[in-house]
């Protein structure tokens, strides 16, 4: 299973970026692929009438998109399509989370090894991606690879981020490896301060071009927010404007879906808090969910369909406790 679980990565890595946009065979081949998942997921759901481990969360999630899309319905096809690829996530989790965790687990560190063949045969052949979309994936499984001292995974991770020079997913990985050695960090906090503030403006320094790009897409992201506050201007809507996203998720989600989908999100997150006693929630699990939340703040990577997909596995990989598992079935 590992190595299904290994493979699947793989594929998400090197088939869900750009090319699913400017492809028509690879947009074809997600259509097709995704309509079986969400099919696969809904039958076994109702089959083990059992729902994905968050249902009550997505739901919020769902009334907010839901109502900014019903005060858009000129924008509503675009909205369609970001509710559609946010339903194949959902399934993929379902489905995910009947597999055995360590099996996922397993999967993922060997997909990090992997990277180095699969992704230089990639190379070799011509095909190339956004080096921010190729980040996500040795950014999530350095995190893992910390918490499981895989130093092999670590070093071809770390070498594909240096490599990469994606300043977003450099950021995420310093995030969770904050967060992993805490303990220590906390007794040798100067010294940690002070490579930290190195390394920031080291990052801001390398690039000092996308950094004002950026700033630009901010704005402009600011400016469709302020024309229609409370529902945004629809769901999937940015590109229409001559923006992609806002590369932050925060602002992006305000601009598309106004106060009401940001409260809604925000809802769901503290009903989130509220019932993670209800799973089992790993180090590495946290460590992967501050990464990509760091990495969110200065780009979109759950904005692709590869890394999108990748992320709902591992939340499926996330488990109920026993005891909620026994109320499941009684």
């Amino acid at each position: 299973m590992d190595i299904v679980i290994a493979v699947v990565v793989l594929v998400f890595s090197i088939t869900g970026g750009m090319m699913v946009y400017t492809d028509p065979q690879a947009l074809r081949g997600l259509y097709i692929a995704g309509n079986m998942l969400i099919i696969v997921a809904i039958s076994w759901s109702i089959y083990r009438r059992r729902w994905p481990p968050f249902a009550p969360v997505l739901g919020w999630v769902l009334v907010g998109l839901g109502l900014s899309m019903a005060a858009n319905l000129g924008a509503i096809a675009a909205g369609l399509v970001r509710l559609w690829l946010l339903l194949i996530a959902v399934s993929v989790m379902t489905i995910t989370s009947y597999l055995p965790s360590a099996a996922i687990v397993s999967g993922l560190r060997l997909a990090a090894l992997d990277l180095l063949p699969v992704w230089g045969l990639c190379w070799l052949s011509g095909w190339t991606d956004s080096k921010n979309i190729m980040a996500f994936y040795p950014m999530i499984l350095f995190s893992l690879s910390l918490t499981s001292t895989s130093w092999a995974s670590m070093g071809v991770c770390a070498a594909f981020l240096a490599g990469l020079g994606c300043r977003g997913a450099v950021l995420g990985s310093i995030v969770s490896t904050s967060f992993l050695i805490y303990p220590y960090l906390r007794r040798h906090f100067k010294l940690y301060a002070t490579m930290g503030a190195v390394s920031f403006v080291g990052l801001v320094s390398l690039s000092r071009g996308s950094s004002a790009e950026r700033v630009v897409y901010l704005g402009q992201a600011a400016a469709a927010f302020l024309s229609s506050p409370w529902f945004g201007v629809g769901l999937g809507e940015l590109p229409s404007l001559g923006l992609l996203h806002a590369h932050n998720f925060i602002i992006s989600l305000a601009a598309e879906t106004g106060l009401i989908g940001l409260g809604f999100t925000a809802i769901a997150a503290w009903r989130l808090y509220q019932i993670r006693h209800n799973f089992i929630i790993e180090r590495w699990h946290v460590a992967v969910l501050l990464t990509v939340l760091a990495h969110s703040m200065v780009d979109e990577p759950l904005w692709w369909p590869g890394p999108l997909l990748t992320f709902a596995v591992i939340l499926g990989s996330i488990r109920r406790t026993p005891c909620q598992e026994k109320l499941l079935l009684s």
